[in-house]
């Protein structure tokens, strides 16, 4: 393979050479922005409260390697 120098800034990336056939990106999301001090018809104000969520649900949070006497290693 051929070691490339880092693009770390994104609006960079968009002019760099491309590394895939489609190009550096892999997505356009269009942000739309509106006016933060608009107000509506109807003001609803409260205190919400939601849940706790796991980032990881699925997986374990700890692991264990012990090595066996023939050399291996036994992950748990």
């Amino acid at each position: 393979y051929e070691v490339l120098d880092p693009v770390i800034d994104p609006e960079q990336a968009f002019e760099a050479e491309p590394l895939h056939p489609d190009g550096n990106l892999i997505r356009h999301i269009p942000l739309r922005h509106g006016d933060p001090d608009a107000a509506g018809d109807l003001v609803v104000e409260g205190l919400y409260r939601i849940g706790r969520q796991d980032p990881a649900p699925i997986g374990a949070e700890a692991g264990l390697a012990v090595p066996r006497p023939d050399g291996g290693v036994e992950l748990y």
